[in-house]
């Protein structure tokens, strides 16, 4: 059995850059932040028995996150 090493990666966490709410950015009035604080919680999908791979109904937590200020999901993509 081959003996896999965990991939190690250097980032520069305080090189990144912020992801800040885009509905806060169109809808917050110039004088306030728009905020890059989020919180995580859980979309929830019932998974029907016919397609669950156990033969039985289950619920799939989903992790999303949700903007402190407005609090609107975040819907945006790594790459933009």
């Amino acid at each position: 059995m081959e003996n896999k090493q965990p991939l190690k990666m250097n980032i520069d966490i305080e090189s990144a850059e912020d992801v800040i709410c885009p509905y806060c950015e169109l809808h917050l009035q110039e004088n306030e932040p728009s905020s890059n604080i989020f919180i995580q919680a859980f979309m929830v999908k019932k998974i029907p028995a016919l397609q669950s791979p156990t033969g039985k109904e289950a619920l799939v937590p989903i992790p999303i996150f949700i903007c402190q200020t407005c609090g609107q999901q975040l819907v945006q993509h790594a790459d933009e």
